[in-house]
């Protein structure tokens, strides 16, 4: 769950 969450956060702060 928190592998997931990580992946995205990381990108989401990577494209606004």
């Amino acid at each position: 769950m928190a592998t997931a969450i990580r992946f995205i956060r990381s990108i989401r702060k990577r494209i606004p």
